[in-house]
């Protein structure tokens, strides 16, 4: 393992688009929810989130060495 291999989480923005890459050995857990507001949550650890579970339409974690990126413009994610 290289020193450039993590664990690390990296997140972006530039107005438009928001963003997160995980390392490519997945050593920093990373987990998104989605609510029927249209709100996205990201973080490390479960249960952060305050949103009840009635109101979450999507649950995911992002893999190792993907990405996660919002088009807040079209309120597009993939």
């Amino acid at each position: 393992m290289e020193a450039w291999d993590g664990p690390a989480l990296f997140t972006f923005s530039d107005g438009r688009y928001i963003g997160a890459i995980l390392d490519r050995n997945g050593l920093r857990p990373s987990r998104y929810y989605v609510t029927k507001q249209g709100f996205m949550v990201m973080a490390s650890e479960v249960g952060v989130s305050t949103f009840a579970d009635e109101e979450i339409v999507q649950k995911g974690r992002l893999r190792p060495g993907r990405m996660l990126l919002v088009d807040t413009a079209l309120g597009f994610y993939s």
